[in-house]
């Protein structure tokens, strides 16, 4: 395990604290090569095959409880755009009200 330099502005991705890379084009016997040689580069890419992330997805489901406290244990940055959920749960709040008056 890596030391955690609380000192550093901003931490190291996942990809450069474990050596690893997310993109790889070649084929998987170029990709064992490579990773047992440690030679492993990333590669660059114009899309993604994720439409959305799993943590993205609990979280919408659990901002939407009432007096709910959600706390995320996800890598650094993982939580960066959480914030449109309290956008959504406010308006859904009023939508809410709305039906109680």
């Amino acid at each position: 395990m890596s030391v955690i330099n609380l000192k550093a502005s901003e931490v190291q991705t996942r990809e450069a604290r474990l050596g690893s890379i997310t993109g790889f084009a070649g084929t998987a016997g170029e990709l064992v090569g490579c990773a047992r040689a440690g030679t492993l580069k990333e590669s660059e890419r114009s899309f993604s095959q994720c439409m959305g992330c799993s943590s993205g997805n609990a979280f919408c489901q659990f901002s939407m409880i009432q007096d709910a406290i959600v706390v995320n244990h996800a890598p650094v940055g993982c939580a960066g755009d959480f914030f449109t959920f309290n956008f959504v749960y406010r308006v859904g709040q009023m939508e809410r009200e709305s039906f109680l008056l």
